[in-house]
């Protein structure tokens, strides 16, 4: 085998092998997230009231610690340390949510964008994972 023969298999692997790497990397954290900042599981703000994110793309904020009364929900989408959603209020009306996860996926900075009210009031929080 000749020279050229060998330096181009050898330089075909590696280009393979680093566009492995580069998809494998760039999947992490997508969708429904993975790791540290995946938004999934239960998060608390003032109050006694919780919101949970269900690795099924939904949400629900409930009044209580024991998540035995839902006041409101909807679907959400991830993309990195990113959710954005929709949702009702029952006999009130939509509204968005739009919230950044930290690095250290320990807090999310969220966002309520009630639509019932003209213009759409915000209600900004900051969330901690629980």
């Amino acid at each position: 085998m000749n020279k050229l023969a060998v330096w181009s298999s050898l330089v075909g692997v590696v280009m393979l092998g680093l566009a492995g790497m580069l998809f494998v990397t760039g999947c992490e954290g997508s969708g429904g997230g993975s790791g540290g900042n995946s938004v999934v599981g239960t998060w608390a703000g003032d109050g006694d009231g919780r919101t949970v994110f269900k690795s099924d793309g939904t949400w629900g904020e409930y009044t209580d610690a024991t998540l035995s009364s839902r006041h409101l929900g909807g679907t959400y989408s991830q993309s990195g340390n990113h959710v954005t959603g929709t949702g009702n209020n029952p006999g009130v009306g939509d509204l968005d949510i739009d919230g950044v996860v930290s690095d250290d996926g320990k807090t999310m900075q969220f966002d309520f964008i009630e639509h019932w009210h003209d213009p759409y009031k915000h209600n900004p929080a900051t969330l901690t994972r629980q």
